[in-house]
């Protein structure tokens, strides 16, 4: 095996599938549509699939999402093949079966956790006793995530409050969307801007380069942000898989244009050099535009870090 110069970083959309049906969510109302695309091709070719990349490109960090990735079929089984060659990061709702899935893998330090808590789906105590778990096992618990949609902020400070107790700290996340006459995250109240985000009142802070909802959505709707014809290292260091196996460059790409192929397939292959974005208003504020790496350089090199160091 050649190493390939750079490590390379996968999002994968194992499937869109979910065990639930949160109405906060980006997929609510469209699961059986998504789900159109999902394949499930079994474990031993997802294991021939991804040792043909680490034959190509070295040992890879694969962030699995989608889609809920505990209820994928085999997904314990799974786990411990991507292990053999892989360090892998989940996006999960953290219903796994934490003893069955330790038992399916050997190397729990190339494994990091980024967990959503959903009160009105969860309990708190089960919840955060899971993380300990999977903590104490060697796995890194780095992300842990709760979205400020309005039902659900009564149940915030308790959470908090145990989740520090444990020695976890809570992101909370703007609700984008509509709820009962208010659209957010614009129609937050400014004592839940404080709360939330320590967010002064406007008229207090001019600068609102700091305010979470800001970041989040900065670089939609800006012709001042428009990265068209700028170089970027997508593609040559960076896929996104869907769940039928094809692959863009990243997750700003549509059918038409970006696609690297399809790991099914055989025809996956990243660039060898970096290609100009066609996107006028990317809306990825870690997008590897060459000549700006202080902007995303640290972050990308901080999520290879979460799985720590391969072969």
């Amino acid at each position: 095996m050649t190493r390939y110069p750079q490590r390379v970083f996968f999002t994968w959309d194992i499937h869109y599938d979910c065990n639930y049906r949160c109405p906060h969510c980006f997929f609510d109302g469209k699961w059986e549509e998504l789900s159109k695309v999902n394949r499930y091709p079994g474990t031993d070719k997802w294991a021939e699939v991804w040792e043909d990349i680490y034959q190509r490109y070295g040992s890879c960090r694969l962030h699995i999402t989608g889609g809920e990735p505990f209820v994928y079929p085999d997904i314990y089984r799974l786990s411990g093949e991507l292990l053999k060659r892989h360090s892998i990061g989940f996006d999960t709702n953290l219903s796994l079966d934490v003893e069955k899935f330790l038992a399916n893998i050997d190397k729990p330090e190339k494994v990091s956790f980024s967990a959503s808590f959903h009160p009105l789906d969860t309990d708190a105590d089960e919840f955060i006793n899971k993380l300990i778990s999977l903590r104490n096992a060697g796995c890194v618990t780095g992300g842990l995530n709760y979205v400020a949609y309005p039902p659900a902020l009564k149940f915030l400070s308790s959470f908090e409050k145990k989740a520090r107790e444990a020695g976890f700290e809570v992101t909370v996340i703007p609700y984008r969307g509509p709820w009962e006459d208010r659209n957010y995250p614009e129609d937050y109240t400014p004592e839940e801007r404080l709360r939330l985000w320590n967010e002064k009142p406007r008229e207090e802070n001019k600068d609102t380069s700091s305010d979470p909802t800001k970041t989040m959505l900065k670089w939609y709707g800006s012709d001042k942000n428009s990265r068209e014809g700028l170089p970027c290292r997508m593609g040559e260091v960076y896929a996104k898989i869907h769940p039928d196996g094809t692959a863009h460059r990243c997750c700003m790409t549509w059918e038409n244009w970006g696609c690297l192929g399809n790991l099914l397939d055989g025809t996956f292959k990243l660039y060898e050099e970096p290609h100009p974005c066609p996107y006028a208003k990317c809306a990825c504020s870690f997008a590897m535009i060459v000549g700006e790496e202080e902007r995303w350089k640290n972050h990308w090199e901080n999520r290879m870090e979460e799985g720590g160091d391969d072969d």
